[in-house]
């Protein structure tokens, strides 16, 4: 607001959100940063799973089977190189940027780009609609 538009003391402030959709009262979402989680199943199934589109079925069968109908992906866009540096000065050498110090907001080509984002996607709302 510009100085001099508040609304007066006690008056009600107007909504500045949508309305809800139907379906966001049916809304289990999953919150998974996806650089440790690739690394959490590379170990639990002993090869390295380093894109979206490695994820094992299993793992979306999985979080089906518990409930969760949305994904969450914390990492997904391409992390700043400047965050990185910062990282690897402060000492760690295996760092990768923070995931939120976005440098654009396009699909991680390490993580596989919009392709592998795309079939992750499939392959999920597949495991959704059986």
């Amino acid at each position: 607001m510009i100085r001099g538009e508040e609304p007066a003391l006690g008056a009600p402030e107007p909504p500045r959100f949508g309305t809800d959709a139907p379906w966001m009262g049916e809304v289990v979402i999953q919150a998974k940063h996806l650089l440790v989680w690739l690394a959490q199943l590379s170990q639990r199934y002993g090869r390295p799973i380093l894109t979206l589109d490695e994820i094992p079925d299993e793992e979306l069968a999985t979080l089906a089977d518990r409930g969760v109908n949305a994904l969450w992906p914390i990492g997904i866009w391409r992390r700043s190189e400047a965050s990185q540096s910062m990282k690897v000065a402060d000492g760690d050498r295996d760092a990768a940027g923070s995931a939120y110090a976005v440098s654009d907001y396009e699909v991680d080509a390490r993580l596989g780009g919009d392709a592998a984002l795309a079939s992750l996607r499939r392959r999920a709302g597949a495991v959704r609609s059986e």
